[in-house]
């Protein structure tokens, strides 16, 4: 389901993972200054002057109406509990990444791409870091616009 709000000048972001608590807090801060569509496949809470959208990033299609006229992709999408299932962490995690960025491409100006200290600090061989690693791989090889790679540290 879409909800709509008026058109603006503004930047047009696209946050994926909007109901995450990364996602939440850019989306208050940045709702005075951006135009806001907020993206994720839980509920999100709204957000004044931000379109929600619920959806799951694995859906190409949606992802390619998402991402027309989108300035920036700030994606902070992930299936990050380490007790999922492999078979999660690929659908969500690999899917879902390739979708976004394939949508993204001749569409969004620039892709930010959030990253895992798990990958940079803590390069364990787990499930998620694997996983994490090859979507950052495969986001530099999909992806015309410019990634921009950051790492939360909360």
């Amino acid at each position: 389901m879409i909800s709509n709000t008026p058109k603006t000048t503004k930047r047009h972001l696209l946050i994926t993972g909007a109901a995450g608590l990364v996602g939440q807090i850019l989306s208050k801060a940045w709702h005075d200054y951006y135009d806001l569509t907020l993206v994720d496949i839980k509920p999100i809470k709204p957000v004044q002057g931000a379109r929600t959208v619920q959806a799951d990033i694995c859906d190409s299609g949606m992802m390619k109406k998402l991402c027309i006229n989108v300035d920036t992709v700030i994606h902070l999408a992930v299936v990050g509990n380490h007790l999922s299932p492999n078979k999660q962490f690929s659908h969500t995690n690999l899917t879902g990444n390739r979708s976004l960025l394939n949508a993204a491409v001749g569409n969004c100006r620039r892709v930010v791409f959030a990253s895992s200290l798990s990958i940079d600090i803590y390069p364990t061989s787990t499930a998620y870091n694997e996983v994490k690693l090859q979507t950052e791989r495969e986001a530099q090889l999909l992806s015309k616009a410019p990634i921009y790679r950051f790492t939360a540290c909360v």
